[in-house]
């Protein structure tokens, strides 16, 4: 359980993977830890795999958590965050907060069901990341 963090060649792209099931203590954790990532490389997208974690968001927590980011996460320009899940109940809050945080925060974010999907959006190739600890998350 967990989160690791991968900038990757000339700071273009910064991938976020997380494992296991975060609390939302954790969660607020992992905003702080990113924050310091962007702030090396504030024009970068960002590309955050959820596929082997489980949200313990809920709804009234999301503008919160936008709060949160917005105040943390120091960005120029307006890169885009996609953000990869792979459960239905994921995707429904993935979907509020892309809805919710074009009001909130200064990424263009999207949520994706699939690393390909996400990867087009960001206009990267999936075989050319450098996955945190090395190999690709399945």
């Amino acid at each position: 359980m967990g989160y690791n963090f991968s900038v990757q060649p000339g700071g273009r792209l910064l991938v976020v993977v997380i494992e296991g099931n975060l609390s939302i203590d954790e969660e607020e954790q992992l905003v702080r830890d990113s924050a310091s990532y962007v702030a090396q490389h504030p024009t970068a997208d960002v590309l955050v795999d959820r596929r082997r974690s489980k949200t313990n968001l809920a709804p009234q927590n999301v503008r919160p958590h936008l709060e949160l980011i917005r105040t943390h996460v120091p960005v120029e320009g307006k890169p885009k965050l996609a953000l990869i899940v792979s459960t239905d109940y994921d995707f429904g809050m993935g979907r509020m907060f892309e809805f919710t945080g074009d009001q909130h925060i200064p990424h263009r974010m999207r949520i994706f069901r699939s690393l390909e999907e996400g990867c087009r959006w960001l206009d990267v190739d999936p075989a050319t990341i450098r996955w945190p600890g090395g190999a690709a998350p399945a």
